[in-house]
């Protein structure tokens, strides 16, 4: 079997979906324009690459959930509104938290239908097929626990972001890529720890340890990043030990 990445990304495009995915903690509304404006040029930059369009688009369509759900948790209402404008937010916070069940859903089938439509993929696709489903299998965790931080509580929540963080680690672990292995361990450490299981996150945070070596040592300008998350996940974490941050809106944080 070949081990050529057939399913790349187009760097034109990798770049106008990064400089979109940079924006996302600092503003939501500009990152969600680079990323449709990203999505609006797959079709011509992919021409002849069906399958890398398709994985183009689902990595697109997670980020623009991402950025639906942040907007979501950014527009909580305050005491300061009027009922009316209370009653705004809370209507836009729900369209919000539907869009972005909307877009995770379709970049995890999306990703789920490269994987079993009978391709004998190369290690380095399956590889890189794997770390992207994994990473929104990471993504729906998270957005089921930002649904419960703004209060749209779903049945079973906490019990299925469980579920999702292991299912993305296990993808993951198989992937190409120790940032999104990073990120997931790190999430899942916090929301352990926002629910006062102290050995769970522990655990979770040993994996990080793992992750964050391993990418240290492939990739030592890249894991930049991995160090970063988890820098500011573990302060997140300490304060949860320490109450000094709402174990509620944290264990939604993303």
């Amino acid at each position: 079997m070949s081990d050529t990445l057939t399913l790349g990304a187009d760097p034109t495009i990798e770049a106008v979906h990064n400089a979109g995915v940079g924006l996302l903690k600092t503003d939501t509304a500009a990152a969600d324009e680079q990323l449709r404006t990203a999505r609006n040029l797959l079709p011509q930059a992919y021409e002849g690459r069906p399958e890398a369009l398709i994985l183009h688009s689902a990595r697109l369509e997670r980020d623009l959930g991402q950025s639906a759900l942040r907007e979501a948790i950014n527009g909580m209402p305050t005491s300061e509104m009027s009922d009316q404008d209370r009653q705004n937010a809370i209507h836009n916070q729900a369209r919000l938290v539907g869009d972005a069940a909307k877009l995770l859903r379709a970049s995890e089938n999306g990703i789920s239908a490269l994987m079993n439509n009978g391709t004998d993929w190369s290690e380095a696709d399956r590889a890189r097929l794997n770390a992207e489903y994994g990473a929104t299998l990471s993504w729906q965790a998270r957005r089921l626990l930002g649904k419960r931080a703004i209060g749209f509580p779903q049945a079973n929540a906490t019990n299925g972001a469980r579920e999702l963080f292991d299912h993305a680690r296990l993808r993951l672990k198989i992937g190409d890529n120790l940032y999104y292995e990073t990120s997931n361990n790190m999430h899942a450490a916090r929301f352990e720890a926002s629910e006062g299981n102290v050995g769970t996150a522990l655990t979770w945070l040993g994996r990080a340890a793992v992750s964050i070596g391993l990418h240290a040592i492939v990739a030592p300008k890249d894991s930049v990043n991995s160090l970063r998350t988890a820098f500011r996940l573990g302060k997140d974490i300490a304060l949860l030990k320490r109450r000094k941050i709402d174990h509620t809106i944290q264990a939604g944080g993303i």
